[in-house]
């Protein structure tokens, strides 16, 4: 029996930015009060919404995103494979990737990679927090696979689905990095810092949601040439 899912592409991605915007500004107030109205908890809003914090709102948010993008990686792939286009085992392998991503973001595995590679690399400045290193190999390894698929989009496409990455790569490694320098020069307890890392957590969900439009647009246009 087949299920069918209807899916409105831009309504959920309006709710989805509509999602990440509340968030932030939550994480933000709670920052507030906790640098200036003194108060860290907030009766548990503060830590709920801390979008530098794990096992909370916004972590989950994020391993749904990823989630979601594995998902229509996955049916992108499929449909492709259903008609024998040589690019569907690349476009199965992002899914996974995806699916990865999504797990880490739950269980923060690339965190522990910090003090190995530190110690190993002899690290500090804008590499103070060294998985920074193992992020960009994941990415360089990344857009090496996903760069036949992206060369296969549309203008358009092509042109959004690069500026997801550009979202994505300058809050995960860009401001991870200069928070890093940062952390090791002036410490992690400072509103200054709270405010990079909420940044590059809106900057890394602004590129996932950005990109999961543009795999809505492919998997509609693959379901329009079907019909």
């Amino acid at each position: 029996m087949d299920i069918c899912i209807k899916i409105h592409p831009k309504r959920l991605v309006r709710r989805l930015a509509a999602a990440m915007g509340v968030m932030t500004l939550a994480s933000i107030i709670g920052q507030v009060s906790t640098y200036f109205w003194g108060d860290g908890h907030l009766h548990g809003f503060v830590p709920l919404f801390n979008l530098d914090r794990e096992m909370n709102i916004p972590t989950w948010f994020s391993a749904f995103l990823f989630l979601l993008g594995a998902v229509l990686l996955w049916v992108i792939g499929t449909e492709l494979r259903a008609r024998m286009d040589p690019l569907a085992l690349r476009w199965r392998v992002m899914a996974v990737v995806f699916l990865i991503l999504s797990v880490d973001e739950i269980s923060a595995l690339h965190e522990m990679t910090v003090d190995p590679l530190r110690d190993f690399f002899h690290a500090g400045g804008y590499l103070h927090f060294s998985w920074v290193i193992l992020g960009m190999a994941v990415i360089l390894g990344t857009a090496i696979l996903f760069l036949r698929p992206f060369l296969s989009l549309p203008g358009r496409l092509r042109l959004l689905s690069a500026a997801s990455a550009g979202l994505f790569i300058s809050g995960s490694i860009g401001m991870e990095m200069i928070a890093g320098r940062w952390v090791e020069a002036g410490g992690a307890s400072n509103f200054r810092y709270a405010m990079m890392a909420n940044a590059e957590e809106t900057l890394e969900l602004g590129g996932l949601i950005l990109f999961i439009h543009v795999l809505l647009a492919v998997a509609g246009g693959l379901r329009l040439r079907r019909t």
